[in-house]
């Protein structure tokens, strides 16, 4: 004969005198109830926040590109852009005013593939 007993600690309930087959199934049926009945917490993915890029334009004060600088490096952040990102989304930075085709005529090499701080001293 077989008794069950509660897997809750500090839980003192156990059952009478089973015998050993009807203990077995009972038991596979509680884990059953308690996988089902509990299931695992689900992960849910955290919100992505949406920022608005920080824009920069032609005959910006040394101020205005530090400020700016700072807020490209916390968009980069809050928006977890990926290194492969970084030139296009740097280049969308750029103020209407700032002519992005002077501006890549400028660069003589792929800049896809170039790191930031190279794009921003540019």
């Amino acid at each position: 004969m077989v008794k069950l007993t509660c897997p809750v600690d500090r839980c003192e309930w156990e059952s009478q005198d089973l015998g050993a087959e009807f203990a077995a199934a009972l038991t596979a049926d509680l884990q059953i109830h308690e996988k089902n009945a509990n299931p695992a917490p689900t992960t849910v993915p955290p919100t992505k926040i949406k920022f608005e890029s920080p824009k920069i334009g032609t005959g910006c004060d040394p101020d205005q590109w530090s400020a700016f600088q700072r807020q490209w490096n916390m968009y980069k952040v809050g928006m977890a852009i990926t290194n492969a990102m970084i030139p296009t989304a740097l280049f969308y930075c750029c103020d209407s005013d700032l002519n992005r085709t002077d501006l890549m005529k400028n660069i003589q090499s792929d800049v896809l593939k170039m790191p930031d701080n190279v794009l921003l001293n540019a």
